[in-house]
């Protein structure tokens, strides 16, 4: 049980002690009807296909520059369909283990590389699965994490696996095609101006229920390829595989991963003249540190005093803003203050 400690005369606790460290938010996924829509659309994003090291050429070769779109299934989902593996993408599928022994799916959809999420402690299983699909001649991969919470470190592995699979269907396929003549690889309209497709490339992304990993990765792959936050993400997945499960522990590591994504971007925007300098962050990017009142801490005005230039390289003076948003409270007031404005 926590114990109230001895506070010094005329000092008063301001709201009750709580026991435990304080509740994260709760990351809520909004549905279609909260936001008045019946579809949601996604576009390829070169801004954070950079981020992946792809060029223009790649994002247009293996996404073709077409829009995604899905929509609620809530009225048409079926309970038997989580046994499937359902189109994320046009060439992206999502679904457990077990839908790799279904011949006639696979070549129905024309896959051609599957990526097995498999848990480091049941490797047999991720094996198993993968050796499997390369007896019906597909390529496959296996990556192996300890836990969820393991993911956030393969995300990048994993979005750069797809890619380079279906760059290279692109290229040994789609390009002999051209030369060929034979129309597979032509560049075709369609849902965007100019879009090549080259090849037919198609990738499924399995673990076991194929509700949990291996939606996160694929939920890391539309927030790198195409630019979506990790809300976004996780509901356009839901829209299409409506028994996917992102508990909260699996939100807050998308979050995450979102975060290092944006990051990765300012740092791409930042002056290069600052970054190359060769001095500290600190002094090098903020004007030489920041100001500290002499004998007491910082307040929130002298951690807002940076260098107005270093300001615009980073989009702006309120870019720190949402930090001291809503700070208001104090946990200890003194009794006189409070004694005086119920005087006034």
């Amino acid at each position: 049980m926590m114990t109230q400690p001895a506070l010094a005369r005329g000092v008063r606790t301001a709201a009750p002690y709580t026991q435990g460290p304080p509740s994260p938010p709760a990351i809520i996924i909004p549905s279609l009807a909260q936001e008045g829509a019946r579809s949601v659309s996604i576009n390829p994003s070169t801004v954070t296909a950079f981020d992946t090291h792809l060029t223009p050429e790649d994002l247009a070769i293996i996404t073709g520059g077409r829009t995604q779109t899905a929509v609620d299934p809530a009225s048409t989902w079926q309970y038997e369909a989580r046994r499937l593996a359902q189109p994320i993408l046009d060439f992206l599928y999502l679904g457990p283990n077990h839908v790799v022994k279904n011949s006639t799916f696979m070549a129905r959809e024309g896959i051609t590389f599957v990526l097995v999420i498999a848990d480091s402690l049941l490797s047999g299983l991720g094996r198993t699965t993968a050796e499997r699909a390369r007896q019906m001649g597909l390529a496959a991969d296996v990556i192996y994490v300890s836990d969820s919470q393991d993911l956030i470190r393969v995300f990048s592995e994993a979005v750069g696996t797809i890619n380079s699979h279906l760059l290279d269907v692109y290229h040994r396929v789609g390009g002999w095609a051209n030369r060929e003549g034979s129309g597979e690889g032509e560049t075709r309209g369609g849902n965007g101006e100019g879009e090549t497709r080259g090849g037919n490339g198609k990738v499924l992304v399995c673990c076991e229920t194929g509700n949990e990993r291996s939606a996160a990765i694929v939920a890391a792959y539309l927030m790198s390829v195409f630019g979506k936050d990790s809300i976004r993400a996780m509901q356009f997945i839901g829209l299409r595989r409506f028994c996917v499960n992102f508990d909260d522990d699996m939100k807050y590591l998308l979050k995450t991963y979102e975060d290092i994504l944006f990051a990765q971007r300012d740092v791409r925007r930042a002056s290069p003249e600052k970054i190359h300098q060769g001095v500290g962050m600190k002094e090098g990017m903020f004007g030489g540190g920041f100001k500290q009142q002499q004998g007491g801490k910082r307040r929130v005005e002298d951690l807002m005093e940076v260098d107005d230039e270093m300001m615009d390289d980073f989009g702006g003076a309120d870019m720190d803003a949402e930090r001291y948003h809503g700070r208001g409270f104090a946990p200890f007031v003194e009794r006189q203050q409070r004694f005086a404005a119920r005087q006034r």
